[in-house]
């Protein structure tokens, strides 16, 4: 596999080709080949791949071996990747999702919804035009394919993923035509959005369908109706949680399936043994469940919070401020963090701004309810809850400072969006006499995205590292880390396969750390 630097060797996609048996991998730096069973590989040369930049997909059969490439070519070979022939005319812009194999055809699947056919034959047919037809996908498109007597006998199954946060009523659509009528087939699925599909080869109507947010779906008529699996199965990127001050029993979390967000925001109020939709459809970046009993939740795309009292309706507030976090302090002030910070003293009824800026995070001291710090395009501290404008305190990092928190009344911690993590000893709000030092730490290529101290256990530091799947390198870690000493060394908390821990939270209630996890393992409750 590649290792030299500058070549990532992240697997887009991999194809085992029968009777040979040689395994084909698709990464961003080539394809690859093992003729070993995996032992070891090499990098397949030939002159028809030079126009590729890196490859997403691949798909293979008896007569033919597909790979799709990051600038949207299509290569196909017949002698199970010895030769290759590109069946695409030049770079499509778009990157290609999913391939689907039928002896006459190789069904494409591009980002945005964009569906193509190209014939071995010879011949380009577009399927799906996103600009025309109305049926987009915000992310990649998945697709499975049953032969039928002619090309226009096709079955083919087309799965997508919501786009620009609207969700849709379906993300599933299925052609028995070739792909030339698509028609919804996810009734049952609640608009979720498809991520894989999965085909019985023996069985064409018994489909299995994996969603984010919504779990796992499986029909054994043709997608007229769908089951839900059951069971411990986590298929949850949890953006943000709330646990009320008042009702440990009482949690709130939001949850996203990708970057553009979807709504879901889901609410219990017996610690989790029962969720239910928030009856306000919104893409919520942020949910806050108030001492006063309100809940709030900023919009993702939009911008704004949505504020729903206990007992009362719904109001917009905030209108067009984006906000990345609630915090509330020992006042029972709740203050909204993100383009500027926002105060508000009723509960969440009324704002008051009392700084611009861009802020990511607050810190609340230790010893003074006014005294206050928060990060992120610079680092500004008050006395007096922000009332006047707050001072420039530091560090000089050059990365943006996504987290902050007291160790003690002297001591503030900072983490910024490439994992460096400073401290000061001497912390002073005026930012006389203050220095920084920074902190070894394992962190690599990743964004400390929250840091606890005193929660989990007393004297203990815990920081959450965020490396997201489009960003990240091989030199990338993600997870939770501990440490006792402060800060002199670091342990890693292995938890759950998934690590994108996308934030830390406190119980108001004992030493239980909430870990929301963006890569699909939901909420982890840590008590020890």
């Amino acid at each position: 596999m590649p290792d030299a630097p500058g070549e990532p060797r992240r697997i887009e996609a991999a194809a085992v080709v029968p009777g040979s048996g040689d395994i084909y991998v698709a990464t961003p730096s080539g394809l690859y080949v093992s003729t070993t069973g995996g032992s070891s590989f090499a990098a397949v040369s030939h002159p028809a791949l030079a126009t590729a930049e890196g490859f997403k997909a691949l798909a293979a059969d008896s007569e033919h071996l597909v790979a799709g490439s990051e600038n949207g070519r299509v290569y196909s070979s017949a002698d199970g990747g010895s030769n290759w022939t590109e069946l695409t005319l030049g770079d499509g812009g778009l990157a290609v999702s999913d391939l689907a194999l039928t002896s006459r055809s190789v069904y494409t699947g591009f980002s945005l919804g964009v569906i193509a056919r190209y014939d071995f034959a010879g011949g380009t047919h577009i399927l799906n035009d996103p600009n025309s037809s109305g049926i987009w996908s915000g992310l990649w498109t998945r697709l499975e394919v049953v032969e039928g007597a002619s090309l226009e006998q096709d079955t083919l199954w087309v799965g997508l993923v919501t786009n620009i946060g609207v969700r849709p009523t379906t993300n599933l659509y299925r052609s028995t035509d070739g792909g030339t009528t698509l028609t919804p087939r996810g009734s049952g699925l609640d608009g979720a959005s498809v991520f894989s599909l999965a085909l019985n080869p023996t069985d064409s109507a018994h489909l299995v369908v994996g969603t984010v947010g919504e779990g796992l779906f499986v029909s054994r008529d043709g997608g007229a109706s769908w089951t839900k699996g059951s069971g411990d199965l986590r298929a949850s990127a949890i953006l943000s949680f709330s646990e009320d001050p008042n009702d440990e029993m009482h949690l709130v979390v939001s949850s996203t399936e990708g970057w553009n967000g979807t709504h879901g925001v889901y609410e219990t109020t017996n610690h989790g043994t029962n969720w239910t939709l928030v009856d306000f459809q919104t893409d919520a970046r942020a949910v806050e469940i108030t001492p006063g009993g309100s809940l709030l939740l900023a919009r993702f795309n939009a911008g704004g919070v949505a504020r729903r009292a206990p007992a009362g309706s719904w109001q917009e507030t905030l209108a067009g401020k984006s906000v990345e976090e609630f915090e509330y302090d020992r006042a029972d002030r709740i203050w909204a963090i993100g383009s500027g910070l926002h105060m508000s003293s009723d509960d969440g009824g009324s704002w008051d701004e009392r700084s611009d800026g861009t802020f990511f995070a607050m810190a609340q001291h230790p010893a003074n309810g006014d005294e206050l710090v928060v990060c992120g395009i610079g680092f500004l501290a008050s006395t007096d809850a922000f009332a006047t404008p707050g001072t420039e305190i530091g560090p000089q990092a050059n990365d943006l400072i996504t987290s902050c928190a007291f160790a003690d009344a002297s001591t503030l911690l900072a983490g910024t969006s490439s994992g460096d993590l400073f401290v000061s000893a001497n912390y002073d709000p005026s930012g006389d006499g203050m220095t920084w030092a920074q902190l070894s730490s394992p962190v690599e290529v990743a964004t400390i995205r929250s840091i606890l101290t005193d929660a989990g256990e007393e004297g203990a530091w815990y920081i959450s590292a965020v490396a997201p799947d489009v960003d990240f390198t091989d030199d990338s870690t993600s997870g939770i880390l501990r440490s006792r000493d402060r800060g002199e060394s670091w342990q890693w908390l292995e938890l759950y396969p998934s690590t994108l821990v996308w934030q830390l939270h406190s119980s108001a209630h004992s030493r239980r750390i909430y870990a929301p996890f963006w890569g699909g393992a939901g909420v982890l409750a840590i008590d020890d």
